[in-house]
């Protein structure tokens, strides 16, 4: 686990969740909402985009037993994975893009995951991807 603090970008709804986290909020998935990002992202080996699960990655959202939250490492990469339509539904269903500076994370090649107490900046910059 690293200690030093890193920026990173997470898209979450309004109750904390991730998007493609299924806990009463409308989730990314194969079978409905935003059915080809899930694709992208749970088929990745399959697809030109580089968007591994956390697990395909080796990291272990089961560390020391607390929970781990997922998240971008850069706005290029959001803006490479995520089409600008598909952002614009995100949004409209009640999901929030931050930058985020966390201090406590496991960093894999195409994604970072990080614990909720170890934000120690947050910002808002849904702006950044509104029309």
């Amino acid at each position: 686990m690293n200690k030093l603090p890193i920026t990173i970008i997470r898209i979450e709804a309004s109750n904390g969740i991730g998007m493609f986290t299924n806990e009463k909020f409308p989730s990314v998935n194969r079978d409905g909402f935003l059915e080809g990002l899930a694709r992208r992202h749970f088929d990745w080996d399959t697809t030109d985009f580089n968007f591994p699960t956390p697990s395909q990655e080796n990291l272990d959202l089961q560390a020391q037993g607390i929970r781990w939250y997922c998240a971008f490492k850069t706005l290029s990469q959001v803006d490479e994975l995520i089409l600008p339509e598909e952002m614009e539904e995100l949004i409209l269903a009640g999901y929030t893009v931050y930058l985020m500076t966390v201090e406590y994370y496991q960093e894999g090649k195409h994604q970072v995951i990080y614990t909720k107490d170890s934000v120690i900046f947050k910002k808002d910059i849904n702006s950044l991807f509104c029309v």
